[in-house]
């Protein structure tokens, strides 16, 4: 009951996979890793996650699934990929003002 919503942008989701996936880098220990909280998720919390589909940093993949497993405990989760972003740019996305917005219409 911490929050209502969240828009996730360019979301690892999954540190430790993330970083396995990344040839091999060191463990990131700087944040939270959100799969470990899936199941401490409110279902009345709202989630959209946004990725662009040309991010080769934190891949598409690792959104989908933790969308996917927020979806199984009833989370009202999406997953949206924006058209010709990358990483870095996806923060410039016109949609994360949208998501914010729809979130905070209650939409």
């Amino acid at each position: 009951a911490l929050i209502d919503g969240a828009v996730l942008v360019a979301c690892p989701c999954d540190l430790v996979t993330w970083r396995n996936g990344r040839n091999g880098r060191k463990p990131w220990s700087r944040s939270e890793n959100p799969v470990k909280w899936v199941d401490q998720v409110d279902p009345a919390t709202r989630v959209i996650a946004l990725t662009g589909d040309r991010d080769d940093n934190t891949l598409p993949e690792l959104a989908r699934c933790y969308v996917k497993a927020l979806q199984v405990r009833k989370v009202n989760a999406i997953l949206r990929s924006l058209p010709n972003e990358s990483h870095n740019s996806a923060f410039r996305s016109p949609e994360v003002l949208n998501a914010v917005q729809e979130l905070i219409a209650g939409k």
